[in-house]
Order: structure tokens, then C-alpha cells, then sequence
């Protein structure tokens, strides 16, 4: 942890000399297709862990676990959060929402697939 936090001393005084300098730093070419593949890259991401997590719903059932026990569960079966940690309660709420809801919409689909689906 000390050596993480001496490169980012290192790196701030450095930015800081830099600009005292009058060295402009930052991208200044193509600041706005870089945020947009920025966050093209996030939703990719938050997207496929989402899937993750659909996936592990899927295989234990929705039905009776809070946010506590899947958090237990995505740990016990190694998932990862976007950032590479364990996954926390405060962490689970959002991407845990939006599987369940991916979760549904998959069952739904399958159901809705079947040829007979509707029929009394």
C-alpha cells in the first residue's frame, strides 16, 4: 500500500512541476470520442457483469435471498466487481436490480418462444 501511494506522490509532483512549466497536460486532440469510448467501455463492462450475476440468479433462483447472501454467493463463486473487489452490500444494489430484471426478461423470453406459449 505505501508503494501505491508513493507513485501517486511522485505522479502528482511531477503533473505539478509539469504545469508550473506551462506544459499543458491532458489529451487536447479528441477529448469527446475519448469520454464516449470511456463510457462505451464502462456500460460494456457493467453489461457483461450484469450478465455475470443474471446468470448466477438463473442457476439459484431469485426467490427468498437478500442483498447479504448474494453478496456471499458472487464471493463464494469468485465474481468480481467492475473494479476487481468483493463485492459489498452497498456495492450489489444497482447490478444486482438490473440482473434480476435481465433474469425475467429471459425467462419471459423462452416462455415466449415456445409455440404453444398463450394456449389454454
Amino acid at each position: 500500500m505505501k508503494t501505491y501511494y508513493f507513485i501517486i506522490i511522485i505522479l502528482l509532483t511531477g503533473a505539478q512541476g509539469a504545469k508550473s512549466k506551462g506544459i499543458k497536460l491532458g489529451n487536447r486532440t479528441n477529448l469527446p470520442e475519448a469520454q464516449r469510448k470511456g463510457v462505451e467501455a464502462n456500460r460494456q463492462r457493467s453489461d457483461e457483469i450484469v450478465g455475470k450475476i443474471a446468470d448466477v440468479i438463473d442457476d439459484v433462483g431469485e426467490e427468498g435471498q437478500k442483498a447479504g447472501e448474494w453478496v456471499d454467493i458472487l464471493n463464494q463463486r469468485g465474481i468480481k466487481t467492475g473494479r476487481l473487489n468483493h463485492w459489498t452490500l452497498s456495492s450489489i444494489r444497482r447490478p444486482l436490480k438490473e440482473a434480476k430484471e435481465l433474469s425475467r426478461e429471459r425467462s419471459k423470453k423462452h416462455y415466449e418462444d415456445n409455440p404453444n406459449f398463450g394456449r389454454f
